[in-house]
């Protein structure tokens, strides 16, 4: 699943952008000179991309994301918690308890 993923991750993203795999099931993008529209142009490319793998089981396979503007802090840690933050709000949003 995670190679399949990687494969859905790297058709949504442009040659400019740096995909690397934070550790288990999460994965990190750079959108490179992106703003709000573009990283949810990115997003609706990640979704589709996935929606055209053939998933292992069958089994319905979903993605949560979030995402964090570098412009808003000068330190990438900052960003990647902002976006951290995001993605688990998101999450809650869409799978309520």
């Amino acid at each position: 699943m995670l190679r399949q993923f990687a494969v859905a991750l790297r058709e949504a993203a442009r040659s400019t952008d740096i995909i690397a795999r934070l550790g288990g099931d999460e994965f990190g993008v750079l959108l490179i000179r992106c703003d709000e529209r573009a990283a949810h142009s990115f997003i609706a490319r990640l979704r589709e991309a996935m929606a055209e793998r053939v998933w292992p089981g069958s089994a319905p396979v979903g993605v949560s994301v979030g995402h964090a503007s570098l412009q808003e802090s000068s330190a990438p840690a900052k960003a990647l918690h902002r976006a951290d933050v995001a993605m688990y709000a998101r999450k809650r949003a869409s799978y309520p308890a």
